[in-house]
């Protein structure tokens, strides 16, 4: 199947099998509801057969002269006998199967698995016919698959049309990935695809790599396939990109977490290919499926009168000379040179009428906590490599491209180090060396060296140069670190040279050795570690009220890259300069609440800040704003905005994608809002409700929706010359006017949010109530609960804090009316009664973790951000329901025990 390759030249027969395992309610056992079948039919062939179940359907697909690909269907109740993969849609959604049949998942699913066999077919084995496009059939529409391969873009016309009309009866918004689940139910199941395997080993390879969540998305190589298979002559770069990789895969995702179809292929053999939807919980993260949202009055009112006039004093073309600005001296990588962006930001801040702070931070710290802390500083003064026999060449400099040195290498002498290039390119390879066995030799190699650093340092090599390659940019050189705040403790005794090539540089390199059998290289890396500072810069717009009232912007400095981030932080620059602005030319009044710009290392500064600087609350609500205005072609016109952290108040989720629609309208700079579910940057982390703020995430990183980053991220390939003039002021004006708004919100403001918030979560509760379980109906009350308190937070008087309080019992009031489930009560494991209370802000860095904490913590299969659920109220079998709602999968309270009792043991947090 390998969508490319894979289909048109196989030699043998590929049989896919789609299995669906659905456990019936009462059954404590799944049942295999469905048998294969050989496809007989000759070559042009579509046939249709009834297994052993009635209403079973076999849909099978013969492919003239290539291979076979039989897909079986699924059983349900009333299933229609047209030509379609799925039956007509009131007899499949709206709640009329029994518990047997599929749930909203699956039928996502198969809607674009069979789309995508569908293009594979018909660019690769001619004419195939009537194959379906697994959306709801109408009974009329027979034959939509593949009945003119020939012409792809009226296929997809016709499939996109048919989408449209059944979003429209529904009254569905959102991407084919977004689809409502209101009317669904979906039953515990999984489901599984396979290719008998010819290199098993492929799947847990290829697992590793994939981490993608709540999205649809096919991917060969790196690039997403939904890219290229849109319409007008995208064929071609279809089989361009399987010219260009040796292994490809494919991801499938849907709206469940943790679900994903894998497709590991060669140009030799089938490898393998597993599709797995684990059991799964009824309710689907708010942002995994749209609900209704009435936008609060003053939030219309504030995109039609204030936003434009925000949107009109922004200057692009300013922002973009920021971002040269703040490149000039972060892309040496080296702290005298952060220090120097430090001088720029206060300057530009001061010149932009904001109050400006900047606060040093001392290297150093206790190793082993868990804490954030950057263990040294260092300078970065030179380095160069050249081959100095047989031949004599530069192979690299420094001072032509910082990019060229990992952060966190060690220097050589003086005069430099003289060593034998070897080249190991698998970890297979590295694995076998004796150690000891290349002392003092340099190792060329295609590897991250940062994964490896263990294995590296024990052949006794001096250093590591890799050409790890940049998809799409063979001469961009990769942002390499041994480490983000250092070397991990688990390897701080490594001391190694880490340089860096292009995917170009090294092939010459390689091709020196194969022309000349071995090569001497004269390595010389001038660097120092030293006891030192890093910075966190605040630019400050003053509120007319409390100043202790703060609503923060992250974003991040100390990275080479323009898009990631000197972009974020020549946005708040400008967000500075135009609020000030038009505040001195009274246009607007000076918000009641303190804005807040803050700069820093990524995570390290960010967090040292929050736990160390005095205050005397947390801030009230933020956002981070990292690698913004990237040119529409690189994120493919996606401007994302991913929500707070789960746990957090979500309402400034919504408030951010209204303003953030409405600068759009308005600059039109070739982006569409592309909304997505929580993602740890780790800035984001920030949105502990505990200790920090809700605190969403805007970006143009990403150019698919499979959350696939643009090619050219974390490398030297990352320049102003990729940013969009347009797309930044776009970016300015929604981040300030979203930071506006909430820093200026009344009594008013508060009040009509809290009614949007209010009678959504009634909408959801009314909407799930036939299958709402207990913990899911806990998980809505706890996400609303939290909305309200932090909403308190802007307002001080008790009339209005009494309507709040009314909001929630409204919450209250429509989770009672839900029929309770007649489930009997299951029995708590020994000690899930315990109650965490955490003890220290935010997550710990498994960098600074000993190793068997690290270990447990990584083992327990849970995300760094599962400890926000300790509110010193809820049980460790409370949070394991908890997180089982957020991730919509099956939460054991062992998994939960694990992760606490490691936390407890690093002083995170004690269990009583």
């Amino acid at each position: 199947m390998g969508f490319v390759k894979g289909l048109a030249f196989l030699e043998n027969v590929v049989r896919i099998e789609l299995e669906m395992h659905l456990v019936a309610a009462g059954h404590d056992a799944d049942a295999k509801l469905l048998g294969q079948r050989r496809m007989g039919a000759g070559p042009g062939a579509i046939v249709h057969s009834v297994s052993r179940h009635p209403n079973e359907k076999i849909l099978g697909y013969r492919m003239a002269g290539a291979a076979d690909v039989e897909t079986s269907g699924f059983k349900s109740r009333g299933f229609r006998q047209v030509q379609g993969f799925l039956p007509e849609h009131d007899t499949l959604w709206p709640g009329r199967l029994d518990a047997a049949r599929a749930g909203p998942a699956q039928a996502q699913f198969l809607e674009v698995a069979v789309d995508a066999i569908e293009h594979a077919v018909a660019g690769q084995c001619g004419n195939v016919q009537n194959a379906g496009t697994g959306l709801p059939a109408r009974q009329n529409e027979v034959s939509l698959g593949m009945a003119h391969p020939s012409h792809p873009a009226r296929i997809l016309q016709r499939r996109d049309t048919r989408i449209r009309r059944w979003r429209a009866e529904h009254n569905l918004q959102g991407s084919r990935s977004e689809f409502s689940a209101r009317h669904h139910k979906a039953d515990s199941g999984v489901c599984t695809i396979r290719i008998p395997a010819q290199r098993p080993d492929a799947v847990s390879e290829l697992d590793r790599s994939v981490t993608f969540r709540h999205r649809v998305g096919i991917g060969i190589g790196n690039e997403p396939l939904d890219f290229l298979l849109r319409p007008g002559g995208s064929r071609d770069r279809l089989e361009a990109a399987a010219r260009n990789v040796d292994s490809y895969f494919a991801v499938f995702h849907v709206a469940y977490h943790n679900a994903s179809l894998i497709i590991g292929h060669t140009t030799r053999s089938v490898s393998y290919l597993v599709f797995r939807i684990p059991p799964a919980s009824r309710i689907l993260h708010p942002v995994s499926r749209p609900m209704r949202y009435q936008t609060p009055r003053s939030l219309s009112a504030f995109c039609r009168n204030v936003l434009p006039v925000l949107q009109k004093a922004v200057n692009g073309r300013r922002v973009l000379d920021d971002v040269a600005a703040i490149v000039a001296t972060d892309r040496w990588n080296s702290f005298d040179r952060f220090h120097q962006t430090t001088e720029t930001l206060v300057d530009r801040y001061e010149r932009a009428g904001a109050t400006v702070e900047v606060q040093s931070i001392q290297t150093g710290g206790r190793i082993g906590s868990g804490r954030w802390i950057i263990q040294e500083a260092q300078d970065i003064r030179s380095a160069t490599v050249d081959v100095i026999h047989p031949i004599r060449c530069r192979v690299l400099d420094y001072h032509e491209n910082p990019w060229h040195v990992v952060q966190w290498t060690t220097g050589t002498p003086e005069n430099g180090l003289v060593t034998e290039l070897v080249i190991i390119d698998t970890l297979d390879e590295l694995g076998s060396i004796v150690p000891g066995a290349l002392a003092g030799k340099m190792i060329l190699t295609q590897l991250d060296p940062r994964p490896a650093l263990k294995q590296l340092s024990a052949t006794g090599a001096v250093g590591v140069i890799s050409d790890k390659p940049i998809t799409g940019h063979p001469d961009a050189t990769a942002w390499i670190k041994f480490g983000w705040g250092g070397i991990p403790i688990e390897n701080a005794a490594v001391r190694l040279v880490g340089l860096v090539l292009s995917e170009n540089g090294g092939r010459k390199l390689r091709a020196m050795m194969r022309t000349h059998g071995s090569l001497s290289l004269l390595t010389k890396v001038d660097t120092r570690r030293y006891v030192g500072t890093h910075d966190v810069v605040s630019g400050i717009v003053r509120g007319r009220d409390d100043s202790a009232e703060e609503v923060w912007a992250l974003a991040h400095s100390a990275e080479p890259g323009a898009i990631d981030n000197a972009s974020g932080v020549a946005v708040c620059l400008e967000i500075a300069r135009v609020i000030e602005k038009l505040i001195a030319a009274g246009r607007l009044p000076r918000p009641r609440r303190t804005i807040r710009l803050l700069h820093a290392y990524e995570s390290y500064g960010f967090f040292h800040y929050l736990e160390n600087v005095p205050r005397l609350q947390t801030p009230l609500a933020g956002v981070c704003i990292d690698s913004v205005g990237s040119r529409s072609d690189l994120c493919n016109g996606r401007l994302s905005w991913r929500s707070t952290i789960p746990m957090s108040a979500g309402f400034v989720d919504r408030i951010g994608a209204v303003v953030i629609r409405a600068a759009l309208r308005l600059g039109k700079p070739g982006y569409r809002l592309a909304p997505g579910p929580f993602v740890s940057t780790v800035d984001t982390l920030m949105g502990d409700p505990r200790y920090g703020f809700p605190c969403p995430w805007i970006n143009t990183c990403y150019c698919s929706t499979s959350d696939q980053l643009w090619n050219g991220y974390h490398s030297s390939k990352d320049t102003p010359d990729f940013l969009s003039r347009s797309g930044l002021s776009s970016c300015t004006a929604a981040m300030a006017g979203y930071l506006y708004y909430l820093a200026d919100a009344g009594s008013r403001e508060v009040m009509e949010l809290a009614k949007s918030e209010t009678d959504r979560i009634i909408q959801q509760l009314a909407d799930t109530k036939k299958s709402c379980s207990p913990a899911e109906m806990r998980y809505l009350q706890d996400s609303h609960r939290e909305g309200m308190d932090r909403l308190k937070r802007w307002i001080s008087d008790d009339e209005a804090i009494g309507i709040l309080n009314d909001n929630e019992r409204r919450v209250l009031e429509a989770a009672a009316a839900i029929p309770k489930k007649g489930r009997a009560r299951k029995r708590l494991p020994r000690g899930a009664g315990r109650v965490p209370r955490r003890l220290a802000p935010l997550a710990p860095t498994l960098e600074n973790t000993p190793p068997l904490i690290a270990a447990q913590i990584h083992d327990s299969g849970l995300p760094a951000w599962a400890l926000f659920w300790a509110d010193g109220n809820r049980t460790l079998a409370e949070i394991a329901d908890a997180v089982g709602c957020e991730t919509a999968n099956a939460v054991s309270y062992e998994q939960v025990a694990a992760f606490f009792e490691a936390h407890a043991a690093l002083s995170y947090v004690e269990l009583n």
